[in-house]
């Protein structure tokens, strides 16, 4: 940190030695795991970088190179910190790369996911809306969106986007079974026991249907 302050102070913060200084405390801090510290100086390597050089140098390839693998690094992390229920680290993390990342439709749906788990549902649903925005028909952020809706008591809105989900050609068997649940919890068992025999084995089927009844008040 010392250099980069003494080569700003004497070549001016658009020196390439301040760049070079930027990408190599950004390795430093990712040899440390510390992502987002990666993720500032990075962005600052390039954004000098951008401000100095030629679209086409090959240097600005680099800086675009070592950016992109500190946002994915930083973007698992937050993912890791939603798999061991870390939300209130998850959710910061996952903002900052949103902040410099906004148009990575996947860290927009897992950060979705993150603010489901702290019910906020306002939030994630709008996360989840400009997450479809970028991937248009991606049944998994509407299989996401749908879910938080019925979390949120819109059951009526949730099956309108599973609908949407299920429609979509690369639909999984989960986004299927999830489709299953939301009916059955409106009370329509029969649909709900038809799309569960759409994947799942007769066993299997018939005792998720036995639930479906449960929630469904028929039983």
């Amino acid at each position: 940190r010392r250099a980069y302050d003494i080569f700003v102070a004497v070549h001016g913060p658009d020196h390439p030695d301040v760049a070079t200084t930027c990408d190599a405390l950004g390795s430093d801090a990712a040899d440390l795991d510390d992502w987002p510290q990666a993720l500032r100086w990075h962005r600052e390597a390039l954004e000098i970088r951008e401000r100095t050089l030629a679209a086409d140098h090959p240097d600005l390839a680099i800086a675009r190179h070592n950016l992109g693998n500190a946002l994915h690094s930083l973007g698992e992390l937050g993912k890791a910190y939603i798999s061991t229920d870390q939300m209130n680290l998850a959710i910061p993390v996952l903002e900052e790369a949103r902040g410099i990342a906004p148009d990575r439709w996947d860290l927009l749906a897992a950060l979705g996911v993150a603010y489901d788990y702290e019910e906020r549902f306002t939030e994630a649903q709008g996360i989840y809306r400009e997450a479809a925005q970028l991937s248009p028909g991606n049944p998994d952020i509407l299989n996401n969106l749908a879910l938080s809706q019925a979390q949120s008591g819109d059951l009526a809105g949730a099956l309108v986007t599973m609908k949407e989900a299920v429609d979509q050609p690369t639909a999984s068997s989960q986004v299927r079974q999830n489709m299953a649940l939301l009916l059955a919890l409106q009370g329509d068992v029969d649909g709900a026991d038809r799309w569960a025999r759409k994947d799942l084995p007769r066993e299997m089927a018939d005792e998720n249907t036995k639930f479906y009844r449960y929630i469904a008040g028929a039983e």
